[in-house]
């Protein structure tokens, strides 16, 4: 390909989704509303550390409706799970420096071996050692509990009610998607045969 067919088709891909009727327009615009919704809110309210608001909405918002559903109940359960396990932790044991760096080690160990394989894991895990890294910092286990798990409920609850009240279904895109994945299997037939 040649640089002008190169610019070319960005830009005609770039000027296909500029439409309500792309899925891909649609989800900009519902993120880049939600996270600015969930940092005004976050601004209005008198909840600590309300960034974990937007960031939840950033990472649980998916293109699609399951997708963020799914996402979205992970992220909860996974949240609460962590949370209750820091709590847990925290109350029985009353962890020293040692123990603390310890299970820093043992929750990153698990968020890199099986938090890509299970979002709901990798929220555990993620949700305690976010609690044990601010505790060795100094901050009080209870507060960051308390507001990483009110955020993150925010945060899911609002990435829901947009698709609720704009959805993209699945269904909706399985002609498009499979259009797109036999345009591209031509494109790469055809540069084969030009290389041969």
């Amino acid at each position: 390909k040649t640089l002008k067919e190169t610019v070319s088709g960005i830009i005609e891909a770039f000027r296909s989704h500029l439409s309500l009727r792309s899925s891909i327009f649609r989800h900009a615009v519902r993120l880049a509303v939600l996270v600015a919704l969930g940092n005004i809110l976050g601004t209005e309210v008198s909840w600590r550390r309300t960034y974990w608001l937007p960031m939840t909405i950033a990472l649980v918002l998916k293109p699609e409706f399951t997708a963020t559903f799914t996402r979205g109940l992970l992220r909860i359960a996974g949240t609460i799970v962590g949370l209750l396990l820091a709590t847990g932790l925290f109350h029985l044991f009353h962890p020293g420096v040692v123990l603390q760096v310890i299970l820093i080690f043992v929750f990153v160990f698990l968020m890199r071996w099986l938090g890509p394989a299970n979002y709901g894991i990798f929220g555990i895990a993620v949700s305690a050692l976010i609690v044990l890294l601010l505790a060795i910092a100094g901050v009080p286990p209870k507060d960051v509990i308390w507001a990483r798990g009110v955020n993150t409920v925010a945060g899911r609850s609002l990435a829901l009610l947009a698709y609720w009240l704009w959805p993209t279904w699945e269904r909706t895109r399985v002609s498009e998607r499979i259009a797109e994945m036999l345009d591209a299997y031509w494109k790469y037939n055809h540069a084969l045969s030009r290389c041969n």
